[in-house]
């Protein structure tokens, strides 16, 4: 028995046809990735200034809450033109020189 040192052309066309079924399933099962595209300079400025004003507007909301919990203890001394806070109970205030007794009414 002798082998046949050429190749028919229906084998040939056989292989053919599955090298291109391979390539073709192939190249759809494998993953896709798309380059993110960067974003431009303008609309990445527009972002951080979004986002800036965002966070202001949270620590101006978080402040002005906090300023009304304590606004009850903020007491202005007209005798001395400051500002000055109260503290453990009505009649004392803290000041630059220290704790002393508030006895001004409160305003």
């Amino acid at each position: 028995m002798q082998m046949k040192e050429t190749l028919s052309g229906k084998y040939l066309a056989i292989l053919a046809l599955i090298a291109v079924v391979v390539l073709a399933l192939g190249s759809r099962l494998r993953p896709h990735e798309t380059a993110p595209v960067p974003p431009s300079p303008s609309e990445t400025a527009r972002l951080e200034q979004r986002v800036r004003r965002e966070q202001a507007a949270g620590i101006g909301q978080y402040l002005a809450s906090r300023a009304a919990e304590l606004a009850d203890q903020a007491v202005f001394l007209t005798a001395r033109g400051t500002s000055t806070v109260r503290y453990e109970s009505p009649t004392k205030v803290v000041t630059i020189a220290g704790p002393e007794d508030f006895l001004e009414p409160s305003q």
